[in-house]
């Protein structure tokens, strides 16, 4: 049981090394020939979809010198694009994205051109640490059509700051659309490194053949590849040092064609540790038009070369361009993760200042979470007031409405998405309890009134996932009957994920199927935490002491037959306690590894991870 009853009035990734080439290319490219395989995007709201309006606001993005609007209709990528006129000159719209990255480490960007008056000549930069670590910028020139750019600069220093920037044309209406800026760990992956046609293809290996860099025709920058297989598995390819863990994932895309009539195939591979720690392939047919493949790979154990590797049949001929690979999902976590700070939010007021408030707590929570890892924040509100139609914030009497309650919350996401570090995905999860107004209605409320609109407010944000939660208890006034019937209400009425945050008062830790407290069983509290939606689910229990983690075991255990509770990781309140001085609990690192144990002591309730681990304050 939690030790802060909600009262009631009258309630790049870290640690990759490689070595990179710095080089610049820009390419143009039709909407038809974009392929479907997405990147990994570190921006925010790339597409200009967190308008809300048309015009709307270009949320996320910084202006100098001039003024934006995002519009609907007739944007390459989803139903917005934005319109940028510079009204001075050095008028430009940029965002700074935090990094972790090392020297050699390289970045790409791309997006999406045109203009509404005829020709113009933006231009396109990426900075890191503000030019203090690395520099790209090209002139482009863009029409009345949407034209495709990219852009790649590599870094000569440690960065902890990546800038991508356009400079406009005065008084020129500018549209942008689909603005990506994606990690590059792959050295010449455009093979523009070249300066005489043919040249070589720097920075890759030939076995069984030979190859050459051609200028013109290019899908990408001015050079293409053309790789001639002279024997039995001759192949070209690229070795990148890097440190993978169990369970991460990469994914690279390449461009391919054929020069030669006859077409033929190739296959394109990774391999981790020359196929030691994984490996994933794919064939494709080749033809005379570019086209994209995307392959992915889940390291089966810590890693620290991988390979991407095209093969070719005899005397065909194999053309490439425009290779990527980046990390796109952080390693399984086998080991006590950085532990996240979750907030019991007691000091809202209603009044615009929660806004500011919220933004600075969000930004701090994004800038202590690390790359390489996953992360939950639970905001845990209170009991719902149906009647008033809001909310009574925990241990407190202090009632604000729901669109009171989603005003902070914004302002929280925008602040953490400011902050927010790559390859250091976070579920936001909004908490209320079973201990106010309990009802299918009220977990429809949830969902309506603040869950989904929050979620449409963040899905300009990537690297962000809404969810809702509920602190239900069998300490608290609802009983499990009602408790069930909220969450219905919430799954029925939403489709964001739910995050089970509630204790297993008087539940056994020794036996399934047991009773609990008031009239619970420990049946319920597996609907709960799983048996309702198994795919929607995840639990993050309150583990304060060892025994809650073995109770947890046993509700798992319960249901296994069916389906074993996903477990998210322990909640703590080692802090919050600290701070009430009237209470106890684990740290999270021994929460984290009671839990690990105590699941993993049966394999019918054994997960492979346990992503997080977070830790309850008091604001």
């Amino acid at each position: 049981m939690s030790a802060f009853r909600p009262g009631r009035p009258a309630r790049c990734l870290a640690g990759i090394v490689t070595v990179m080439m710095t080089f610049l290319s820009i390419a143009a490219l039709s909407p038809a020939q974009a392929m479907a395989a997405p990147d990994p995007n570190l921006l925010t709201n790339g597409s200009f979809e967190g308008a809300g309006s048309t015009p709307g606001p270009t949320v996320g993005w910084t202006l100098t010198k001039g003024n934006s609007a995002a519009y609907a209709g007739g944007g390459v990528d989803g139903g917005h694009y934005a319109d940028f006129v510079a009204t001075a000159g050095g008028g430009s719209m940029y965002q700074d994205i935090p990094v972790s990255a090392s020297a050699g480490q390289a970045f790409q960007a791309s997006v999406w051109i045109r203009s509404s008056v005829g020709t113009i000549r933006p231009t396109l930069a990426l900075f890191g640490n503000l030019n203090g670590t690395g520099r790209a910028a090209a002139v482009v020139t863009a029409g009345t059509t949407w034209r495709k750019f990219t852009l790649v600069m590599g870094l000569k220093a440690a960065t902890r700051t990546v800038r991508f920037q356009v400079f406009g044309v005065v008084n020129a209406h500018v549209n942008l659309d689909d603005a990506v800026l994606t990690f590059q760990l792959l050295a010449n992956s455009s093979f523009e490194a070249a300066s005489t046609n043919p040249a070589p293809t720097t920075g890759w290996t030939v076995r069984k053949g030979r190859s050459a860099a051609w200028r013109g025709g290019a899908q990408d920058g001015a050079y293409w590849a053309d790789f001639f297989p002279t024997g039995t598995g001759a192949s070209i390819y690229q070795d990148i040092a890097v440190t993978g863990e169990l369970g991460q994932t990469f994914q690279a895309t390449i461009w391919y064609r054929t020069t030669a009539s006859a077409g033929g195939s190739a296959t394109v591979a990774l391999f981790g540790d020359l196929a030691a720690t994984g490996t994933a392939s794919t064939t494709v047919t080749l033809a005379p038009t570019w086209r994209r493949v995307s392959i992915t790979i889940a390291l089966r154990g810590r890693t620290s070369t991988l390979r991407l590797q095209v093969y070719g049949a005899v005397n065909s001929h194999v053309n490439l361009d425009n290779a990527l690979l980046t990390p796109v999902g952080p390693a399984a976590q086998t080991a006590p993760p950085p532990i996240s700070t979750s907030r019991y939010l007691r000091d809202l007021t209603g009044a615009a200042g929660d806004a500011t408030i919220m933004r600075s707590r969000g930004a701090t929570d994004a800038s202590n979470n690390p790359s390489g890892h996953a992360f939950l924040q639970l905001l845990d509100i209170g009991g719902q007031d149906q009647l008033d139609g809001g909310v009574i914030l925990s241990a407190t009497s202090r009632f604000i409405s729901y669109q009171q309650l989603l005003a902070a919350l914004k302002a929280y996401v925008s602040g953490y998405a400011s902050r927010q570090l790559p390859g250091a995905p976070a579920l936001i999860a909004i908490g209320t309890n079973n201990d106010m107004d309990v009802s299918a209605a009220t977990g429809r409320d949830w969902a309506d009134r603040v869950v989904d609109p929050l979620m449409a407010y963040a899905a300009g944000y990537s690297g962000i996932t809404i969810a809702g939660a509920n602190d239900a208890e069998p300490g608290f006034r609802a009983g499990s009957a009602v408790s069930r019937a909220w969450l219905s209400g919430y799954l029925a009425a939403t489709t964001a994920k739910f995050v089970f945050n509630g204790s297993a008062d008087g539940c056994s830790w020794t036996a399934p199927n047991a009773t609990c407290n008031n009239g619970w069983r420990a049946s319920d509290l597996y609907w709960l935490g799983a048996g309702a939606a198994p795919a929607r689910i995840i639990t993050v229990p309150q583990i304060y002491n060892t025994t809650m983690a073995h109770q947890w075991s046993m509700i798992s255990l319960t249901g296994a037959a069916t389906a074993r509770i996903n477990f998210g990781g322990p909640l703590t309140e080692y802090t919050a306690c600290a701070q009430a001085g009237s209470c106890a609990s684990l740290v999270g690192n021994a929460a984290w590894g009671a839990l690990w144990s105590a699941i993993n002591a049966n394999p019918r309730t054994s997960q492979p991870s346990l992503p997080y681990s977070t830790d309850l304050r008091i604001n």
